[in-house]
């Protein structure tokens, strides 16, 4: 059951999420690394990693240069040890209940 969940998460966030630059990246695996965090049945790489194949494959046959960029961006933040930490340990900290937070202030992906 979870397992199913999980997929239909993943699968809704992938259609309403149009990347365009590592701030939009982040913001929708920083959501796929809360979510696992919560479900705590699969490992957050697993489902980043869904989340980035969905957006190629959404984008395939196009010649751009931001397709690599979601893997790059789940490389960086699965490195960062302080954005694993706010999804699985922080979860229901004020400071984090938005997962973009995760991109402002740990990675500054984004500008306010």
């Amino acid at each position: 059951m979870n397992m199913l969940v999980v997929l239909l998460a993943v699968c809704l966030s992938t259609f309403t999420v149009d990347a365009d630059d590592k701030c939009d990246y982040c913001k929708a695996l920083a959501f796929a690394l809360r979510f696992s965090a919560k479900m705590k049945s699969i490992p957050p790489e697993k489902i980043m990693g869904w989340r980035c194949e969905r957006y190629k494959a959404s984008h395939a046959g196009e010649d751009s240069e931001n397709v690599g960029e979601c893997e790059e961006v789940m490389k960086e933040l699965m490195e960062t040890t302080d954005a694993i930490k706010h999804a699985q340990n922080l979860e229901d900290s004020p400071d984090y209940n938005d997962p973009e937070k995760i991109c402002f202030k740990d990675k500054g992906y984004c500008k306010r």
